[in-house]
Formats: structure tokens, C-alpha cells, sequence
């Protein structure tokens, strides 16, 4: 027991001592990156849990302490503790990707988002009639599926002529191109080649291009004394090379600024708990505007309940970038099942 514990951390150990030798940014690309991953795999026990008599009966034990919850209370799928849920697993696909070709494929991309969804992963099921909740598989979404079925007949999104599914899963094949290419012009491109491996929804698009301007921003310490928040509007307002639909959007970011006073739970009842976007995008906003730190953050997006995990996804990715690698806590990354391919594959990507 002993052996097969002491070393997988002390791999973590030499990669996280890695990490630090690397440039300011690098590390901050580095740490917003697994700030996503960590924070994603730390919630899945309470995914979809909505109401909030239930969220404070599962806690009950420690109700401080929302992470990484044994047993799970999600009541649609169970899978082992420390994996990352579905909206998780889309980032290591992107990312294993990346570091294999060394620039951003979509079909590479679209062959490993299919061996991780797909009839081998362990999100494949018999189809035995009815689903008796909850499953023992991962769960696969309306988006998954359509993907699926797509890839299987040889076509992409790119095949329908209207995609209203406006799913939040964008955000998880986002976190590796924002890693590679934060402070780069090509990001916003490589953003969105990503977003349309499964998406061509306008919202969507037009969501993913704003959060990776502000995970970038992040990233890059580009703040301000506004806060990034205010700075995010004021350069969607005021940058040249900003895209209406983009621009558009600044109505909705105000909003959440304006409802700083409301608690990040009565924010997230006001915007949306659900999966859809914008509800989920304005309900992660909101979480960022007073944050004390990582952990604290997460822990409130975990207690606001619903689909937590696509906002804790976007909220880990910016906080991991301010707080740095060490504001995530050890005892967390040790929990995530993926963090040492992850972490290893990062620093391959950022390295070269």
C-alpha cells in the first residue's frame, strides 16, 4: 500500500516543482488549466443536485466541505471518485491532441473525442429499454450523442443547418486551446475550431469567444484596478478587433455586475442552475466578481447546486490562473484521477 502510494506522489511532487520553474504566464496557463480539471472532478458528486434541501442534507457531515463528496448524491450517474464528469472529459481528449500533433487538429480531436465518448469508453451502456437512475456508466448528453452518431456516418456539425443545442460542454474542449495559445492571436480561432468539434450554435460560439478572452485575461494579469470583470466589458466596448456578436453580449456581463449585492446561490437561482446557456455562463460570471480565493469559489459554485460542474470548470480555469498552482490544494489534485496525465501533457504542451 505504501509503495503504490508514495510514488505516484512523488511524480506529482517533480511535476508540480515544475511547474514553478516556468515563466509568470506559463505557470498561470499552467495552473488555470488544472484549476478547470481539479475543480470539475471536485463537484461531480453534487452535479445536478437542485435542490437545496438535498444539497444540505448530502453535506450534512461536513457542510463546509463540499468537494469531492463520498458518498455521491448525483442522481443520474455514479462513477468512480476522483474522475471528471462530463463536461470534464471533454479536456483531456483537446489536450492529449495538442500535445500529439503539436498544433490543433480537428479531426485528431474529433477521433479521441470519440474513443472517450464512444461504443469502447465507459460511457457506453446496453440499451436495455428503460433507465433506472442512477446509471453506473458516464452519462451522455443530447450534444454526445449527436456527435456520436455524426462521427459514426462519416459527418460533423458542420452537416446541420441549425443546431439549437446550446449545452455548456463547450467550455471543457476550450481549456487546452486557451492553455497553448493564451496571449497568442490565433486563440480566439483555435477557441473556436474547438467549440465546432460538436457546436455551431450562434450563442454558443459567441459565449466561448468572450470566456476565453476573459480566462486569457486571467492568465495574462490583464485585470486591471476595475477588476476583470469591468475590464472584460470595457474591452468588449472599446478593442477594434472585437466581433459584434461578441460585443453584444457586454448587456449581459453589466447584468451580472449589477447583481455583485445578491449571494453567489441566490445569484445562480436568479440566472440559471441548469445546464443552458446563458444561465450557466452569467451564473459562473457572477462567482468571480468577489472571490477571496480558489477553494472558496469552488465550494460556493459546488453549494449553489444544479450543473455545477460546467461552471466550476470556467470559474477553476480563471481562479487556477490568479491564485496559481499552489492555490489549488495538493490534497485536491491527489484526488483527481486525471491530474498527472494532465499536469504531465500540459507542461509537454507549454514547453514547446
Amino acid at each position: 500500500f505504501t509503495r503504490a502510494c508514495v510514488f505516484p506522489r512523488k511524480i506529482m511532487d517533480a511535476l508540480l516543482s515544475e511547474v514553478k520553474t516556468l515563466p509568470l504566464v506559463k505557470q498561470r496557463a499552467v495552473a488555470s488549466f488544472m484549476g478547470a480539471l481539479v475543480a470539475d472532478a471536485a463537484g461531480l458528486s453534487l452535479l445536478w443536485v437542485y435542490k437545496d434541501e438535498d444539497v444540505i442534507k448530502a453535506v450534512s457531515a461536513n457542510p463546509s466541505k463540499p468537494e469531492f463528496l463520498v458518498p455521491s448524491s448525483n442522481p443520474f450517474y455514479r462513477i468512480p471518485y476522483g474522475s471528471s464528469s462530463h463536461y470534464g472529459d471533454h479536456i483531456l481528449p483537446v489536450l492529449r491532441s495538442i500535445a500529439q500533433c503539436k498544433d490543433f487538429d480537428p479531426a485528431d480531436c474529433a477521433e479521441k473525442l470519440y474513443q472517450t465518448f464512444g461504443p469502447q469508453s465507459k460511457y457506453h451502456r446496453e440499451d436495455t429499454g428503460k433507465v433506472t437512475y442512477p446509471i453506473d456508466t458516464g452519462y451522455s448528453n443530447s450534444l454526445v450523442k449527436r456527435f456520436l452518431e455524426l462521427f459514426s456516418q462519416g459527418k460533423s456539425v458542420a452537416d446541420i443547418t441549425d443546431d439549437n443545442l446550446n449545452n455548456p460542454d463547450y467550455i471543457g474542449r476550450t481549456i487546452a486551446p486557451i492553455l497553448k495559445w493564451a496571449g497568442s492571436p490565433e486563440l480566439q480561432s483555435k477557441v473556436e475550431q474547438s467549440v465546432l468539434l460538436m457546436q455551431s450554435n450562434d450563442m454558443v460560439l459567441s459565449i466561448a469567444g468572450v470566456t476565453s478572452r476573459l480566462i486569457e485575461m486571467y492568465i495574462l494579469d490583464k485585470g486591471g484596478d476595475q477588476g476583470y470583470l469591468q475590464t472584460l466589458v470595457n474591452t468588449l466596448k472599446t478593442a477594434p478587433d472585437i466581433p459584434q456578436d461578441q460585443r453584444d453580449l457586454v448587456p449581459m456581463i453589466q447584468e451580472v455586475i449589477d447583481a455583485q449585492n445578491l449571494s453567489v446561490k441566490d445569484a445562480t437561482v436568479k440566472f440559471g442552475k441548469a445546464c443552458g446557456l446563458p444561465g450557466s455562463f452569467k451564473s459562473a460570471l457572477r462567482s468571480l466578481l468577489d472571490d477571496t480565493s480558489y477553494v472558496c469559489a469552488a465550494r460556493e459554485v459546488i453549494l449553489a447546486g444544479g450543473s455545477c460542474c460546467s461552471r466550476l470548470i470556467f470559474v477553476g480555469a480563471c481562479l487556477g490562473a490568479k491564485y496559481g498552482i499552489d492555490g489549488i490544494p495538493r490534497e485536491w489534485i491527489d484526488k483527481t484521477t486525471a491530474a498527472e496525465e494532465a499536469l504531465s501533457l500540459a507542461l509537454q504542451i507549454v514547453k514547446t
